[in-house]
């Protein structure tokens, strides 16, 4: 994985703000910069429940863009992150899938983007399961490519075939909001997910916007799981939410994007992303540090 560069405005030379409680990322195994102040041109978030009365939980992107000021290949980068309050005491198992090329709406921020019959079938179809290798938790693998296929559409496919497990009790390696947000007191910001595009995914010149255009727009689905099950309205119990979201909050004076909407290249199927389907994913490892 190349080295990566936190953005702080477009053509110029900029590195993240120390927040008062900023963290050794060397120490956290982190491809994000853990703090809150951290600079970044775009952000989403989504906030949801498990069950009727319990606290919001909040699913945040974060996108960067760093042009210095020849812009090198590769330096455009997401961060995902889950703000659960303090005293969550709980796991999760996370899987992020290509990004559409649809805007979507909904209280899952799913209708326009997956189907109800895809969402409802990834619901019921993804579990929470773990494995210990020796060294770490590991979760299950995502459903075969056939079966997401079958249920979902040729162009709904995981980026990353095994889970990312993270312990939210464990808040060594936490920050009270993700960049460019502000979460509620009492919360704590976990990082679980980094990644970049693969080589030729990326703008390759200072003045050429065509994958940002595309990334700050572009809704990513995601699905969590829990090791606890709740009941649902009409009675049936899961542990798995379903929820897309898109970076496409712009902050400050970063650029706004252009062009039309879904790009012309992506023709009229709602999960059809013709650009920027290939990412270098980076697993989020917390390390306990000692004192």
């Amino acid at each position: 994985m190349a080295a990566w560069v936190v953005y702080g405005a477009l053509f110029l030379t900029s590195s993240a703000q120390n927040g008062t409680n900023e963290i050794d990322i060397s120490q956290c195994g982190s491809f994000n910069t853990l703090s809150p102040d951290a600079h970044i041109n775009s952000t989403g978030s989504i906030s949801f429940t498990w069950e009727d009365g319990d606290k919001d939980w909040h699913l945040t992107t974060t996108f960067n863009d760093t042009r210095d000021p020849v812009l090198i290949e590769g330096i455009q980068d997401f961060g995902t992150w889950v703000s659960v309050p303090v005293d969550t005491d709980t796991s999760i198992c996370t899987y992020v899938l290509r990004p559409i090329n649809a805007t979507g709406t909904g209280d899952n921020g799913c209708e326009g983007v997956l189907s109800q019959q895809c969402v409802s079938w990834l619901t019921n179809n993804i579990r929470y399961n773990t494995r210990d290798d020796g060294s770490e938790k590991k979760c299950a693998r995502s459903p075969y490519h056939e079966d997401v296929a079958k249920n979902c559409g040729e162009g709904v496919v995981f980026v990353s075939q095994i889970g990312q497990f993270h312990d939210l009790s464990n808040d060594t390696c936490t920050i009270s909001s993700p960049p460019g947000n502000s979460m509620p007191d009492g919360y704590r910001t976990h990082e679980v997910f980094g990644m970049g595009p693969a080589r030729g995914r990326a703008d390759r010149f200072v003045d050429d916007f065509d994958f940002y255009d595309l990334y700050v727009r572009q809704t990513r689905p995601w699905v969590i799981t829990t090791p606890f099950q709740v009941t649902t309205r009409t009675g049936s119990r899961r542990q798995t939410t379903v929820l897309c979201q898109a970076p496409d909050r712009v902050l400050g004076s970063s650029r706004q994007p252009e062009g039309p909407w879904p790009p012309q290249s992506a023709g009229n199927h709602a999960v059809s992303c013709k650009a920027g389907l290939s990412f270098l994913v980076a697993s989020i490892v917390v390390w306990t540090l000692s004192t």
